[in-house]
């Protein structure tokens, strides 16, 4: 799939953050799925190899897909937290591809971005 059908859109925090995101809706996906980035402080954003390798895939595979960038990334509001507030972004990715889809959901990440949504 090009690029063309990838949606740049915002998600809202329950504590007032706004979240610069991406998102591919699936004509009939299977599955839902958020996908979390590595640490902010290092690099870190939606547009690293890894995060953005598993949003192209989940592109290919005609899933809903939704990667964003952690508060204080890129276009995203607030700052870095040290992973407590960002399970709120997590929260509002989930909450968000929820409302695409029936699907089951899968949320994934890399490193930072993993420890976040386990936790």
């Amino acid at each position: 799939m090009a690029d063309d059908f990838v949606a740049r859109i915002t998600l809202d925090t329950s504590d007032g953050e706004t979240l610069e995101a991406e998102q591919v809706v699936g004509p009939a996906a299977r599955l839902g799925v958020v996908i979390t980035h590595p640490h902010p402080t290092y690099g870190g954003s939606m547009h690293t190899p890894v995060p953005a390798a598993l949003f192209q895939r989940a592109q290919e595979l005609g899933l809903t897909a939704l990667r964003f960038n952690f508060r204080g990334v890129g276009a995203s509001s607030g700052t870095h937290d040290e992973g407590r507030a960002e399970r709120r972004d997590v929260e509002a990715a989930v909450a968000h591809v929820a409302s695409l889809t029936e699907a089951p959901l899968l949320l994934t990440g890399w490193s930072f971005g993993a420890d976040v949504s386990l936790a």
